[in-house]
């Protein structure tokens, strides 16, 4: 099997570390004298980042992200989607509530750790960052899951999250942040082809198909540090959605 780039460059990007029922966002409520620099949803994704059993994020690692049913590499070991579908199964409340999450607006990322600045190597783990890249692997391989589980909905709903990742990382001002940011939404717009074609308009809820229109076209109105050529995989993409769920389409 091949790799279309903008699945190559997700992949690369989302670096792992060592049924749906919704919830309210989890962002700290505002205290009484609290700082100018306060940032309450970065928090919250901070509060959800902290329930992850890190350990287990590898196993999202061979997984195609931008294919409609759980499908893995030739290199993924014997017993893996046991293994992922027990550890998908078991994060439910942290996916849900980086789903509601995934409806607000966070604030600018802090710096990145510096290894100059004696952080560890793992340093980056703690920070917005590293939280996005593995709550988009595990939206997107959740997706599928739900998918094979006859959850269309739940599948929606994790794809339209999956976008509003990288709509907030594409929002950020550095240009890292739009690079991975670009990659969610690219892969997760292929994902959302790959159902269409699977049949996902038929099954899914109207309110979960306008999210995820919703949030491909908070995408088609953004900007994207993308090369020539993804770029045009990305919005063929995100037109597709576009076209497949507007009234009419």
């Amino acid at each position: 099997m091949q790799h279309r780039p903008v699945t190559i460059l997700f992949s690369l990007l989302c670096i792992a570390a060592t049924g749906c029922k919704r919830e309210t966002p989890v962002s700290p409520a505002p205290q009484t004298g609290a700082t100018v620099n306060a940032t309450p949803v970065i928090d919250g994704y901070r509060a959800l980042w902290d329930q992850v059993d890190q350990q287990q994020l590898i196993l999202t690692a061979h997984v195609y992200p931008n294919r409609a049913a759980l499908e893995f590499d030739d290199m993924t070991p014997p017993g893996e989607r046991e293994r992922l579908v027990a550890f998908l199964l078991a994060s439910q409340p942290v996916l849900q509530g980086v789903i509601e999450q995934s409806r607000l607006t966070p604030e600018p990322f802090p710096p990145e750790p510096s290894l100059d600045e004696g952080a560890g190597l793992n340093a980056h783990m703690q920070r917005p960052r590293a939280w996005f890249q593995n709550f988009a692997r595990l939206l997107s391989a959740d997706a599928s899951r739900c998918w094979e589980a006859g959850d269309a909905t739940g599948a929606a709903e994790r794809v339209a999250a999956t976008i509003r990742l990288g709509n907030a990382m594409c929002g950020q001002p550095d240009e890292l942040n739009h690079l991975v940011g670009a990659g969610f939404v690219g892969s997760a717009a292929q994902k959302a082809v790959a159902l269409f074609d699977a049949g996902l308009v038929q099954k899914a809820t109207p309110d979960s198909l306008n999210e995820l229109r919703d949030a491909a076209a908070a995408s088609m109105a953004g900007s994207m540090a993308f090369g020539a050529d993804a770029t045009r995989q990305i919005n063929a993409a995100l037109q597709t959605i576009h076209d497949r769920l507007s009234d009419g389409g």
